[in-house]
């Protein structure tokens, strides 16, 4: 059966491991039937999809509600301010579409996709394991998840960080273990073979089990194969499209093993 897509809309909270201050989260789901992110015409409403806000609120306790979607998609929660999960798990059937492919972070002016683009992530059992107890979250990959490209904070893993220090905010009880594995430097072979033992390999990621991981890869492929001349030569472009082909087949396996 072919595969349909849906798409959760939060005005208030991306849906991500990344909670928010927020006194309401309101959103719909739709069937987005072209993969965009925009809710164009013809592209129905989904009703009764199960949707759960987990976090602290600012003013004390935990806020714990499951609602499902109205019969014209939308849903809505008034946990006051706090710092909160949004979870939904995709029907049989159905799978999640990525960001609005015409939506801009403030400040990103001028750029073209994917630059600018929030990014969707999904980790169905993300939430469950949290309110559970335990976390294992995992970085690796090459020089962006290491930080190498941060203009605000030189420090090592500070992205990843923060993911971790949201997620213990929305359950200040459960443990948020962070793998700090990314390398420096990476390519993507050194991703999918275990030569020096570290956990920067998908394969050993799949071994330890974490149940969050975030991977950045094929910058550092390209970096010795970048074209020197303007315009390039027929032989550097032929050598940074092999390049680039190459390290996108990596990418494609280490993502196809990773959700398998």
């Amino acid at each position: 059966m072919r595969a349909r897509r849906f798409l959760l809309v939060a005005g208030a909270l991306a849906l991500a491991a990344c909670p928010v201050l927020a006194q309401t989260v309101s959103g719909t789901v739709f069937e987005d039937l072209d993969g965009d992110g925009v809710r164009d015409a013809g592209e129905a409403a989904l009703e009764g999809i199960a949707v759960r806000l987990y976090g602290q609120q600012d003013a004390g306790g935990t806020f714990d509600t499951t609602v499902t979607t109205a019969p014209d998609g939308s849903f809505s929660f008034s946990p006051g301010d706090g710092c909160y999960l949004l979870q939904i798990v995709d029907p049989p059937g159905w799978r999640r579409s990525l960001a609005r492919i015409d939506e801009r972070v403030e400040g990103s002016a001028g750029y073209t996709r994917p630059v600018g683009l929030r990014r969707f992530g999904g980790a169905p059992e993300l939430l469950d394991r949290l309110v559970a107890g335990a976390v294992r979250y995992t970085s690796m990959g090459d020089s962006i998840a290491y930080n190498w490209n941060s203009c605000f904070d030189t420090s090592s893993f500070w992205y990843s960080r923060q993911v971790r220090d949201r997620l213990r905010c929305v359950s200040p009880s459960g443990q948020v273990n962070l793998d700090e594995a990314a390398i420096k430097g990476e390519d993507t072979d050194d991703l999918l073979i275990d030569e020096q033992g570290e956990l920067n390999n998908v394969f050993r990621v799949i071994e330890v089990q974490s149940k969050l991981v975030t991977i950045s890869m094929v910058g550092n492929d390209l970096l010795d194969d970048e074209p020197a001349s303007d315009p390039p030569t027929q032989a550097e472009t032929n050598r940074f499209a092999a390049a680039l082909i190459d390290s996108r087949q990596n990418l494609q396996e280490a993502l196809s093993a990773l959700i398998s």
